[in-house]
């Protein structure tokens, strides 16, 4: 049989990181239009297109990073707070509940 060995606190601090890494993601993603209007300063009329394609799909991109990431961190945090829970009922248990 396989042994799995989980560190809850290490769950538990990656959920908070990438929490707060997909928070600046999504503060980023917010100014998509304030960044387009500054492409459309570019000039040529195909550097503007580029950019305004490449802004949209990297605006669109991000919003599927930031919601898959918000469903990741939820899922460590849960986990590690389920096996924090678990290894604190264990050792009551070991204890005789002391």
């Amino acid at each position: 049989m396989a042994l799995l060995e989980v560190d809850p606190a290490s769950l538990g601090r990656v959920a908070t990181h990438l929490t707060e890494s997909v928070t600046v993601a999504h503060e980023i993603n917010k100014h998509h239009k304030r960044m387009a209007a500054h492409a459309e300063h570019a000039g040529d009329p195909q550097v503007v297109a580029a950019l305004s394609s490449f802004l949209g799909k990297w605006s669109y991109g991000c919003g599927c990073l930031v919601k898959d990431a918000h469903g990741i961190a939820e899922s460590l945090g849960s986990a590690s707070a389920v096996y924090i829970r678990t290894d604190d009922g264990v050792a009551r248990g070991i204890s005789g509940g002391r």
